[in-house]
This record gives C-alpha cells, sequence and structure tokens, in this order.
C-alpha cells in the first residue's frame, strides 16, 4: 500500500435505454472528476444501458473485449490517464437469453486490468414491484479484485453487498468498490447501514457509485453515491440526480482503525 493519499470519485447518473446518449453524458462527469485529481473513477451498474425492459440489455450485449462501452472505458481511461471501473458491461454468454453483467476495470494505459462478474442476482417483489435478474443475467462464480496504487481493489456489485461474506475471501484490502442500482424502497431502508458495515467490519475504504433519479422508463433509483472510511464515517455524498463525489484514500488512516482495534487480527474462522 502507498504511503500517499489517492483520490477516487464515484460517478452518479440516470440511465435511460441509449447506450450512446447515457456515454455522452457520462464523459464530462469522468472528465470533471479527472480533473479534480481523482486517478480511479467508479461509473453505477448499468451506466450504459438502463432500459425500459430487462431483456434491452441484452439486446446490445458486447463480445468479450470489444464493443461500444469497453471501448468508450478504454479511450477514457487512456486519454485522462486514469483507473476507470464499468460498473457493469452486459456480456455475451452461451445462452442467447441471458448475459453477464461485468464490472470492467480500465487501467491508465486503457488496457483493461480486471473483470468480475456479478455473482448474486437480485429477486425483489413488493406491491407492484418486482424484480427476477436471473431471468437475464447469467451469475458469475468467481470473486475478483486488483492492485491500484492505494492496494488491493475488492470488486462487487449492487445485491452482492448484502452478501459479506463475498469480502471475507480477500485479505488486506483498501478499497471497495459497489457500482450500484439500488431500488428506492430497499436504498431507504438498507443502502448506507449495508455500506457502512462492509467498511466497519474490513476497515477499508467503500467507493459506491449509483443510478440516482427518475429514469426514462419511470423507475426510481435511489442514488446517494458515497465514500466511506474504515471507522464507518461517511466522507462524501450525493443525494439525488447526476453528478460526482471525489474523496482521498488516506493510507494513514486505516492504518491508524487497524491499529486502534486490531479486529482483522482477532478473527478465527
Amino acid at each position: 500500500m502507498s504511503a500517499e493519499r489517492f483520490r477516487v470519485a464515484a460517478i452518479q447518473t440516470v440511465s435511460g435505454g441509449d447506450v450512446e446518449q447515457n456515454m455522452r453524458a457520462i464523459e464530462p462527469l469522468v472528465v470533471d472528476a479527472a480533473g479534480r485529481g481523482a486517478r480511479l473513477v467508479v461509473l453505477p451498474e448499468y451506466f450504459g444501458i438502463f432500459g425500459a425492459q430487462a431483456t434491452d440489455k441484452v439486446a446490445v450485449r458486447e463480445a468479450e473485449g470489444r464493443g461500444p462501452q469497453q471501448d468508450f472505458l478504454s479511450r477514457l481511461a487512456r486519454e485522462h490517464g486514469i483507473w476507470l471501473v464499468g460498473g457493469t458491461v452486459p456480456l455475451a454468454t452461451d445462452d442467447p437469453a441471458r448475459v453477464r453483467s461485468a464490472s470492467l476495470v480500465f487501467g491508465p494505459d486503457g488496457k483493461r486490468v480486471a473483470r468480475y462478474d456479478k455473482t448474486h442476482l437480485f429477486t425483489f417483489r413488493q406491491g407492484e414491484e418486482s424484480y427476477d435478474e436471473s431471468r437475464t443475467i447469467e451469475p458469475g462464480a468467481e470473486p475478483a479484485s486488483f492492485d491500484a496504487p492505494c492496494g488491493r481493489v475488492a470488486l462487487s456489485v449492487c445485491y452482492d453487498l448484502r452478501f459479506p461474506e463475498l469480502y471475507r475471501r480477500f485479505r488486506d484490502l483498501s478499497l471497495i468498490l459497489v457500482p450500484s442500482a439500488f431500488t428506492a424502497v430497499t436504498g431507504a431502508a438498507h443502502w448506507h447501514v449495508l455500506l457502512r458495515a462492509r467498511a466497519i467490519e474490513n476497515q477499508c475504504y467503500v467507493l459506491a457509485a449509483a443510478q440516482g433519479g427518475v429514469h426514462p422508463n419511470g423507475r426510481r433509483t435511489y442514488g446517494h453515491s458515497l465514500v466511506i472510511d474504515p471507522w464507518g464515517v461517511v466522507v462524501a455524498e450525493r443525494d439525488d440526480g447526476p453528478g460526482i463525489v471525489v474523496a482521498d484514500i488516506d493510507p494513514e488512516r486505516i492504518a491508524q482503525v487497524r491499529r486502534e482495534l486490531p479486529a482483522l487480527e482477532h478473527r478465527r474462522f
């Protein structure tokens, strides 16, 4: 882990069903984040396609290693010399009716350095709201992380947040990424408490980039993109609508929390 502070940013969007239009809206936000010194920038889940139907993302699925969304991420990372994380990109599978919801990490040279396929698939039924991601998404099977100048960074997506055992697969994390599209209902009930818990129990920073607002399909997402420190303190947050949050990963803060409360050293199982 570097001894220097490492600036990160979460992009919040209210994406719709047009991939090109979504990417045009996102690019100036990434430029702004990079201009404010962010060296790692995270986009939310479904940043490129938040369609009227769950099947819309299947219609714009991309082959491994090529496609408009992957090209977009690679170009922006290279042009601005940043680590850029595409919250999720729909990648083709052998099943024509489903995709892998892949979180893709591109380094400052524009080359892809990590891929994580969303493992836990969201199902929710309450009143008129009903979701079942397994109908259009094939689950991943393996955790993934990568090394950045701030240290080890764990990848996860949205509903994964409810499964703390995923993050326990890693050792000595500096940062957990959680690109998301929480519903307004589940977000209001659980978003902050779950994110703070993951930061506290892993004694690391959490960076969550969210969809946040009313989308063209009429669905409302919760927003509240934020950064949380290893003590569970929210250090930066955006409420609603498109925008960015920026904060520093401070290695001394991580060391201080672990020194004062060495819980990670006390693990038994």
